[in-house]
This record gives C-alpha cells, structure tokens and sequence, in this order.
C-alpha cells in the first residue's frame, strides 16, 4: 500500500529525490516553477512504501470547473525505474475532488511489456493524439572527445559534418540567451514555416533558461558574414543532457549547420560533466538523429486515465487542434477564439 504525503521540504531536497530516482528533467522543480509562470498549478507529493520514499510525482494542473487536467511529465519517479505507481490514478482523483478529470503521464522510464499489461489492467489507455513519439536516441559521451564526438555515427552523417565546415561556419555558446531572443525566434518561424509543422512558442527555450539558468547551454552558428543560420539547445543536470530545442534557416540547411551545431552541443556537454545525450525523435523516422548512432530507446510513453470518457475525447481532439497545421482548422480556431 503507497501513502502519498505532500512535500513541504526546498528545492534541493526535492531535485535530490529526482536524481536518486533517474528521473526525467521535467520532474525537477525548475520544470515546475517555468510552468507555474504558465498559469500551471504545482502539486509535488511524495509516496511511501513500509515508511520510505519510493515515489515521488511532480503534477502539472490547469482546473477548469468542473473540469480538471492532470499532467505527469518524465513519469511518477520511481526508485523502481519502471515509470508506473500502481494507483496513482485513485491518489489524484482522491485529492482533487472534481467532477470530470484526465491524467495522462508521459513517462520517459524504459518501455516494457510487463508495465504495459500493468496501465491496460488498471484502465489506462493510450493516447487518440500523442505530444511527442516516445522514441529517443540516447548517444554514450564516455568516450567523446573534440576530434570523435561522435564514433558511431554513420559514414554518411560524418559526411555532411566534413562538407558542413567546409564553410567557414563559426559557433558561440550564446552567454546571455535574452540578448538573441529576436534570432531565435526569426530562425524558428523561418523553420516552421518550411517544415510546415506547429510546435510551442520558439522563445521557450530563453524562458526555461531563466529558471535553469547556467544548466541551459544554447550554440550559435554564425556564416561568415556574421548571419545566424542556426542553433542548439540542451539542458545538462546531474551527469545527464537532454536535447531541448533546435532550429536552422534556409541558409543554414543549405550549409548543413545542424551537423556541427550537434556535435559542438554534444562535446561541450561532454566538459560540462555529462556522461549520455539524450535526443529524442521527431518523427520514427528521424534519420539525421537516428545516425548518430546512439542506442535507440522506446519510452513506456503517454497513457491516460479519466473518470468520464467524452472528456478524453474532447482532450485530445483539443491537443489536435492545437498541434494541427490545417489551415482550415486554424481559421475556425481563430473564428471561436475572438
């Protein structure tokens, strides 16, 4: 029998509990404070098992009444690494007392068939739109030095490093991310727009810098007229790196900059004090990251939980259009909105 308790301790003393757990970043209070700026709630609470820490679970909440979204990023941390807390589900509902409420968890421990038998037993149930593909490529930095970064990659992929710094490209660790907020956020609409794909607002990287600060490292790549074509982004907490955010213009695609952006990130990460990179894919198809050569990991992923059906339905058609790059859907959107 789990007993959740609500934390009452600092900062520290809550990171510390993450870390022991390998938890995901996003479990960090850090995470929690960027979204409280949101409009987020915060709950962190803490389970026990036979009197001792085993679980603990940062929730991210937005109450709309009598509605209520619970969301679980990275997963329930969990000293048993296997990203599901048998009835956390009855916890949530216990202590928030809405009338119609939706748990999804995004859980970042490892895939298994056993802990998914578990969530289908215990009436979770998969996603009708997912946030992320939960697939990540996780690249070893034990070995990595300036001159092999990254010795597994593909011949091809080391190709178009080769041929990318054949142009005079140059590369700044941006010190004061504020200062190229403008960049940044030009680069990624410039990106968008040709991807045709929708994602958050670009300038999120400078916002989870502030509550992050030095642990945020963003690389610049500059052509040789000054012009930013690009940069890269990653978050280095506790001997582990994630890849946040990245973005190229058309320029910078043509001179293939995300090649070097990567492998400069990856080895500053490496002086830095990281020991794996984690790189998560976009599509299941994700070549340029799939090339790396880094070992390919599959998430336990997003499951859901509700205690009144039509609101996982009206979720996820919600996150859809959100997500979509429909035009059509955007001008009713936009009709309802104003």
């Amino acid at each position: 029998m789990i007993k959740w308790k609500k934390f009452n301790g600092k900062k520290k003393e809550w990171n510390d509990i993450v870390v022991k757990f390998n938890g995901n970043y996003r479990q960090f209070w850090e995470w929690g404070d960027y979204k409280l700026e949101r409009k987020w709630e915060i709950y962190r609470y803490l389970g026990f098992k036979n009197n001792k820490v085993t679980y603990s679970a940062q929730l991210i909440i937005k109450k709309y009444w009598p509605f209520c979204l619970v969301y679980i990023p990275g997963g329930v941390s969990s000293e048993f690494e296997n990203g599901y807390c048998l009835g956390i589900e009855k916890f949530v509902y216990r202590l928030l007392k809405f009338f119609f409420i939706i748990i999804r968890i995004d859980s970042n421990y490892n895939f298994s068939d056993e802990i998914e038998k578990k969530f289908k037993r215990n009436n979770w149930t998969k996603p009708f739109f997912n946030l992320n593909t939960g697939v990540t490529c996780n690249i070893s930095l034990v070995n990595v030095n300036d001159d092999n970064c990254l010795p597994k990659a593909s011949s091809k992929w080391k190709y178009n490093l080769r041929r990318s710094l054949r142009n005079n490209l140059s590369f700044f660790i941006e010190q004061n991310p504020l200062k190229s907020e403008k960049e940044i956020i030009q680069v990624s609409q410039e990106m968008i727009k040709f991807k045709k794909i929708t994602i958050d607002n670009p300038n999120n990287v400078i916002k989870i810098s502030k509550y992050f600060d030095k642990n945020i490292i963003i690389i610049k790549c500059l052509s040789d007229k000054g012009e930013m074509l690009g940069f890269r982004s990653a978050l280095v907490l506790h001997k582990r790196a994630w890849d946040i955010y990245a973005a190229t213009n058309s320029l910078g695609r043509k001179f293939k900059a995300g090649y070097p952006l990567l492998k400069n990130l990856i080895y500053e990460c490496k002086l830095r004090g990281a020991m794996s990179y984690n790189l998560p894919l976009g599509t299941k198809k994700d070549i340029f990251k799939i090339e790396t050569g880094g070992h390919l990991y599959k998430f336990v992923g997003e499951w859901e939980h509700t205690n009144f059906m039509p609101l996982k339905f009206f979720f996820n058609y919600a996150l859809y259009i959100r997500k979509s790059n429909n035009k059509l859907i955007k001008k009713i959107v936009s009709f309802i909105k104003y």
